[in-house]
């Protein structure tokens, strides 16, 4: 499985992608000779009467004006309003029903016009068997070379990600390099991350290279990847654990700044440190308990663990076995095999649930299933269990 799975436009950033022209082409209200070249049939003056309505730029914002005008500019030629009427029935709005069938008739317009965007989501469409289409990667592909072709680097990363899988495609590490190396240079964050990725574990052909990793990563950091800045406080990491004070300091900003950009597993890493009192932070276990919180409620698995241990013995909050329990339980929904065995281990002995030897017998093994030593040897001495 990929380290960098392909993105799938959301509705807010595929709209905003389909009606935002340069700013100069957006008037502060609606002149009578925009108007009349938009009556005159003249599509670019037709989108940007569409586009005044649907922002509500100069004019009341209107979806069923704007939902005019692009059509209108559509008939006329203009492949972005084409785009944009796909992503409107694709998403449902501006006051449609979702029709993905209709969408997809949108984009396949709007491709043929030269929609790059259009293309590029003609792949994601093939990739992930959407829009009432057939799983089709090779197909995704052909979507994907011709919108990378024109610049756009979702598709430049989607097709460097084909490559690096073989997924549609006969794996080919150099493209793969190549494509994201060109999705990179058009600021694509997730391909700096990838990049980062390649030259830290010299992959796709190139040597291990420290400081080229730890570029791309800063790079992507730069960008917002949370992802990037993450693996920039691993490093530094890795490095505090000589005793080097400011390695440790330069991490836990890295994590912060991970953990403030939305990484569980950087919220988990600021759990253990303050846990554990490392990086040059006190002891605090309630700071603690609350970076394994918001992991947890971002499912990480180790954090509504090691979260649930806290409720289960009172560290850093009060006791509570009820949320010791549903943390257990959700995280050993997740494969944690210590999870499985403290769950099961409380059904066991009715420890803040009701006693049920059936199901500790089903969570222990699960957890022996995995290799969990403790789990074998409780499933031995409680059910004669022994395989």
């Amino acid at each position: 499985m990929s380290l960098f799975p392909k993105p799938i436009p959301s509705m807010a950033a595929a709209l905003a992608m389909a009606i935002i022209l340069p700013a100069a082409a957006l008037l502060a209200d609606l002149d009578p000779q925009l108007l009349m070249g938009a009556e005159k049939g003249d599509p670019a003056a037709q989108l940007e009467v569409a586009q005044a309505f649907d922002l509500g730029e100069g004019v009341d914002q209107d979806d069923a004006k704007a939902l005019e005008w692009y059509g209108k500019a559509a008939e006329n030629g203009s492949a972005i309003a084409m785009y944009t009427l796909g992503v409107i029935h694709d998403q449902g709005a501006n006051g449609v029903e979702v029709d993905q069938a209709k969408a997809l008739e949108w984009y396949g317009k709007a491709a043929e016009n030269g929609s790059a965007s259009a293309m590029y989501n003609l792949g994601v469409i093939h990739d992930q068997g959407t829009n009432g289409v057939e799983v089709d990667h090779a197909e995704a592909v052909s979507w994907y070379s011709r919108a990378a072709g024109l610049g756009h680097a979702g598709a430049q990363f989607n097709l460097a990600v084909s490559y690096d899988e073989g997924e549609g495609v006969d794996i080919d590490e150099a493209k793969a390099l190549e494509w994201y190396l060109k999705a990179a240079e058009n600021d694509y964050d997730r391909a700096m991350l990838a990049l980062g990725s390649i030259y830290a574990n010299g992959k796709n052909g190139v040597e291990p290279d420290e400081g080229e990793a730890l570029r791309w990563y800063g790079m992507a950091a730069e960008n917002g990847n949370a992802s990037a800045m993450f693996n920039l406080a691993l490093f530094h990491d890795r490095r505090g654990e000589a005793g080097d004070a400011e390695s440790q300091r330069t991490a836990l900003e890295w994590y912060l700044k991970a953990a403030e950009n939305g990484s569980a597993s950087a919220m988990y890493n600021l759990g253990i440190i303050h846990d554990n009192g490392d990086n040059g932070v006190e002891v605090d276990h309630a700071e603690a308990v609350s970076w394994y919180s918001m992991a947890a409620e971002l499912g990480h698995p180790q954090a509504q663990f090691n979260l649930a241990v806290s409720y289960d013995e009172g560290e850093g909050v009060g006791i509570d076995k009820e949320k010791a329990i549903h943390w257990y339980t959700q995280s050993a929904r997740q494969a944690h095999a210590p999870a499985q065995f403290n769950l099961g281990i409380s059904f066991l002995r009715g420890d803040g649930v009701k006693k049920d030897k059936r199901i500790a017998q089903y969570w222990l093994s699960k957890a022996a299933g995995q290799g969990f030593e403790k789990a074998r040897e409780v499933l031995a001495d409680e059910f004669g269990i022994t395989e």
